[in-house]
């Protein structure tokens, strides 16, 4: 069987790109129709295997309620257009199943005029393919498709299932994922086939929280400006202080994390440090004329496995306290934190987990290498992994070809890991699901 995944997928080499092309020519911005786009293109190559079972359906923010950190968005959001698709592949029961997961959506091209290569063209040079969400993770998504039509089209006999879960908005909170996890879809374990590179394995990955932070201050016009209380100035307070607690958690959290804190070159490998919090947006005010009186701030916080989001929300929320009762405006007018947004929590797989020894023994067989690591980003194996309530608990690892530019300008997947990825999830599907 592991000679014919090998064979098949060989004389199959050379579909794969024009796949990947097909889907980084449909600009699928989360959020946007587009993803529907890109579903149907996977809902049709899923369509070609045999006895595959197919669910497409469009999540409704009243059944994503019911994941306890959710709904991510509560009004003016909805999914019509924008479905998940979900194939299945039946074992004949006494085998382990898997969930092969990977999302359709992708963040925007902008300031699109710094890109060499067009980011909606799928350009093929030197052995990468250039666009938007080719690396993140369109060529994720192809390795997993080929790599079921390997398993089916080999005519291999599977004990326990594989699920293909291709989701939509993940690069915007996850609702997709957390749609398949309310839906009921659950393995014994599951590979999100993010851009990891494809000699490595994620174990470990970050949990998340979004904050807003509106500062209150005393508009005034021209001539009376003096008589005003500028929230501009106020929010820098405000600032200064977030930087500070950022710089006093990488302190005390340093050497906790090390699966977190490893410098590695290349796609989510560990940035070096257990915690980042970022400051993305500031805005203030509606007229030059007039002292600003209002002003918001709004950022993500990361977190390693050893605290919860509620705890680092109430550090945030303690150290903006702090700040603002050391300025007689603010301890009268005290700025108020909302969250919002995406709410995951972070996780760490014990290395000798199962599912990390039979993933790691094909990749070795296919690359001749493996590392294992983990990274403070989050993905969508936040909803699979940690336990939230009733969801949750699956051993989730990361593992997908690599390349460079995610979120950024000219990003690229190496055409032939997305192949050898390919092989190594079809092999790691014969052992899991025997």
């Amino acid at each position: 069987m592991r000679e014919l995944v090998g064979n098949f997928l060989a004389s199959r080499k050379e579909e794969q790109p024009f796949l990947i092309q097909k889907l980084v020519k449909i600009p699928s911005i989360s959020g946007t129709s587009f993803e529907g786009d890109v579903q149907d293109i996977v809902e049709e190559e899923l369509r070609k295997l045999d006895a595959i079972e197919i669910k497409k359906w469009e999540p409704k923010l009243s059944e994503l309620s019911k994941y306890p950190l959710c709904p991510i968005r509560k009004d003016g959001w909805n999914y019509d257009g924008r479905p998940n698709v979900v194939g299945v592949l039946r074992g004949t029961g006494g085998g382990k199943s898997l969930i092969l997961n990977g999302h359709a959506d992708v963040v925007s091209a902008e300031p699109v005029g710094e890109w060499k290569h067009d980011p909606f063209g799928g350009e093929i040079k030197d052995g990468k393919l250039y666009g938007r969400g080719s690396m993140d993770m369109k060529g994720g998504l192809v390795s997993m498709i080929y790599a079921l039509k390997a398993v089916s089209e080999i005519g291999a006999k599977l004990r326990g299932d594989v699920i293909l879960e291709s989701v939509v908005e993940e690069e915007y909170g996850g609702g997709g994922t957390v749609a398949t996890v309310v839906e009921g879809f659950k393995a014994d374990a599951a590979i999100v086939c993010e851009a990891t590179s494809s000699d490595s394995i994620g174990i470990a990955s970050g949990g998340s929280r979004f904050f807003r932070i509106r500062i209150t201050g005393k508009p005034e016009w021209p001539h009376l400006a003096h008589y005003g209380v500028n929230a501009i100035g106020l929010a820098s307070k405000v600032y200064s202080g977030l930087l500070d607690l950022d710089r006093e958690r990488a302190e005390r959290l340093a050497g906790k994390h090390p699966m977190l804190e490893s410098f590695r070159a290349g796609g989510m490998r560990g940035p070096g440090r257990p915690t980042n919090m970022t400051i993305g947006i500031m805005r203030a005010g509606d007229w030059p004329a007039t002292v600003a009186g209002w002003a918001e701030i709004e950022g993500r916080i990361g977190f390693p496995p050893s605290e919860t989001g509620s705890q680092v929300q109430n550090e945030i929320e303690n150290k903006v306290a702090e700040v603002a009762s050391g300025d007689a405006w603010m301890k009268e007018h005290p700025p108020i934190v909302t969250w919002w947004g995406a709410r995951r929590e972070a996780y760490e797989l014990d290395s000798t987990a199962p599912i990390i020894g039979t993933l790691n023994k094909n990749v070795v067989e296919t690359f001749g290498k493996c590392e294992l690591f983990g990274t403070s980003s989050a993905s969508d194996a936040a909803f699979l992994a940690p336990r939230v309530g009733n969801y949750g608990g699956i051993p989730t690892v990361s593992y997908g070809p690599g390349g460079a530019g995610a979120h950024t300008f000219d990003e690229y997947v190496e055409i032939e890991e997305v192949y050898r990825v390919a092989r190594a999830l079809a092999l790691t599907i014969l052992d899991w699901c025997g």
